[in-house]
């Protein structure tokens, strides 16, 4: 997706629940799948095999997200390589997991050149607060960059903090390394009802986009769902703000370890994510002068309060923000479903075990 997503790509997106972010991901998959331009401004060049494997959702309600996403793409829509595969239990156990998972795709007779995966939580072995864990769970995924596969995996956000360092490039909850591990990284942000701000804060391939906001208009309580780009927002990272942004990471390393921790153990746990000695030691001044750090005995950094966070699991049901009044249907058995004209389900017998 020129200049957004490169091809072989590991993408992490990670928003609030409630953010527009399944909406959106499955909106991504239907263009590319379909080869037309994402939000009507993002081209994909070649039409690709998209596979969404959804861990999070019941089948019901993904199915109808795509027939309502589908209808707003209108008539033009023709049968495209988009398949649906609900609750299948994919977990990133060891890289023989994700091997025997891409052979059971070769069986199936589809073999997706773009997988999405909703969401990190559930596919993650062990906790997403754990450093060795998170890293392990990237590793594992490698058999899909050696297949040139693309591979998009969905992850929550972290609410606002109390202190006050609250900048989305460094809210994606858990590990600093969650981060790290992807080749780029895009935060989702509800503004209003209608509106959602994107925001690219990590791109190893293609240069990073201005942040910009999507407008979703929605017909009727069971209607079209159309999103569109809605234009690149101003603004950009003052000193200040950057230390803000370190300072964010900081809290969230020492959460992981604890609490409290050496300021040397603490700068090399950034270094991953780029962020220099200087950098590390401006963000340790502004944690102290809002408060949020003190220095228990020289060279040592602890957390003021800390609080664990508390595990936010994105509702299946989405009767908060899109009208819900037909998710009771039921739209057959299937565990793997494909797209038809117009984004309307053209049900598949099953394929995968």
């Amino acid at each position: 997706m020129d200049g957004l997503i490169a091809k072989g790509d590991r993408v992490l997106v990670y928003g609030e629940p409630g953010s527009f972010k399944s909406w959106l991901l499955l909106d991504m998959a239907i263009a590319i799948a379909s080869g037309t331009p994402w939000l009507g401004q993002f081209t994909v060049p070649v039409a690709k095999k998209v596979l969404y494997v959804d861990e999070e959702m019941n089948r019901r309600t993904v199915i109808r997200r795509i027939r309502r996403l589908g209808m707003g793409a209108g008539d033009g829509l023709q049968e495209i390589p988009l398949c649906i595969l609900s609750h299948y239990g994919l977990r990133a156990e060891d890289g023989q997991s994700i091997t025997t998972f891409l052979h059971e795709l070769q069986e199936s007779g589809f073999e997706p050149d773009v997988i999405i995966l909703e969401t990190m939580r559930q596919a993650l072995e062990g906790s997403e607060l754990d450093a060795q864990d998170v890293r392990a769970f990237w590793k594992y995924f490698d058999p899909l960059q050696q297949a040139h596969k693309t591979l998009i995996v969905s992850h929550h956000m972290r609410k606002p903090s109390a202190n006050g360092v609250n900048d989305s490039r460094y809210r994606a909850s858990g590990s600093t390394y969650i981060l790290g591990g992807s080749d780029s990284a895009y935060a989702v942000t509800r503004l209003d009802k209608n509106t959602v701000a994107i925001e690219c804060v990590r791109s190893r391939d293609v240069e990073e986009p201005g942040m910009f906001r999507v407008r979703v208009q929605e017909d009727g309580h069971d209607g079209p769902i159309t999103m569109r780009f809605d234009g690149i927002m101003g603004g950009g990272a003052s000193p200040a703000s950057a230390s803000e942004r370190v300072g964010e990471q900081i809290v969230t390393c020492l959460r992981e370890l604890g609490g409290k921790a050496a300021t040397g153990m603490i700068k090399k746990r950034l270094q991953p994510n780029g962020v220099t000695d200087s950098q590390a030691e401006k963000g340790i001044k502004h944690l102290e002068k809002c408060g949020t750090l003190i220095h228990p005995q020289r060279g040592i950094c602890q957390l003021r309060e800390v609080a664990p966070d508390q595990a936010v699991r994105e509702s299946a049901d989405s009767s908060a923000y899109i009208s819900s009044a037909v998710a009771a249907a039921s739209y057959g058995p299937p565990a793997i479903e494909t797209t038809g004209a117009a984004g309307l389900p053209d049900w598949t017998p099953p394929v995968l075990p």
